[in-house]
């Protein structure tokens, strides 16, 4: 799905969030926004998905005005997967990913229901916990199955804030890996980040934001010293072998 961005903006209380955005995502783009803490990143998202609404401008997936589509039809289009999920939950995994079929469940989970769940399980390598209860896991391990859930939905969209945030290396690969392969399937991911090394590494395009504002927007090309020093007022040192880009603090 294409999702097309026209001059947003949103305020808390009088002090502009995000302001004049615009960007048009197409099928299968993988778009990390990246910038400092309050610079309207979490914001962005939930303005796209609809849990904000735009106090100005518009969000338009696939020609429609995101306000126009009805509450089960969105949920069957895009997924959303906030920064701090909620966590206080007895339930099993399996159950807990089981939720993300709601929009296609009309009084009981179809057999298809259970294999798509059981098809996450295995991609996202939760076999082992599928059966424990969600609130003995710690909290890389809720955030997996957060995404699990998300990805359970079967979204044309998906929609992440700091997904990685708390997960160890490997586990940050991992589901790096996973949004990978899903935007090659035509699946338009945006994902907020903090870690510019994993946005280089698996983003197909980068949004800078600095006080609410796009401050670049391309290809991992906008990933310079230059840009960099003026988005986070550090200095630091790109190296690019090929396509891979590496940051790293400058000596």
């Amino acid at each position: 799905m294409d999702i097309q961005i026209q001059k947003i903006q949103f305020s808390y209380n009088g002090t502009p969030a995000i302001d004049d955005i615009n960007a048009k995502i197409n099928p299968g783009d993988l778009l990390a926004l990246v910038g400092p803490n309050g610079s309207g990143k979490s914001t962005l998202i939930k303005c796209i998905n609809g849990v904000l609404k735009a106090q100005k401008g518009v969000v338009l997936v696939n020609k429609t005005d995101i306000s126009d589509y009805r509450t089960g039809k969105l949920a069957r289009e895009m997924a959303y997967v906030p920064q701090r999920g909620e966590n206080n939950t007895s339930s099993s995994v399996f159950d807990v990913i089981l939720l993300g079929r709601k929009p296609y469940i009309n009084w009981k989970p179809t057999s298809t229901d259970l294999e798509v769940v059981a098809g996450v399980i295995d991609t996202l390598h939760l076999n082992a916990l599928a059966m424990k209860d969600f609130d003995k896991l710690s909290g890389g391990q809720q955030q997996i199955v957060h995404i699990a859930r998300a990805l359970a939905q079967q979204p044309n969209v998906l929609l992440l804030d700091e997904p990685t945030a708390n997960l160890d290396i490997k586990h940050q690969i991992e589901v790096m890996e996973v949004l990978k392969k899903l935007s090659g399937e035509k699946i338009t991911i945006i994902i907020a980040l903090h870690d510019i090394n994993m946005a280089a590494r698996y983003a197909s395009h980068i949004m800078m934001l600095k006080k609410g504002r796009v401050f670049s927007y391309g290809s991992n090309e906008t990933i310079s010293e230059e840009n960099i020093r003026n988005l986070y007022d550090i200095d630091v040192k790109i190296i690019r072998d090929g396509e891979t880009v590496f940051v790293i603090p400058a000596s």
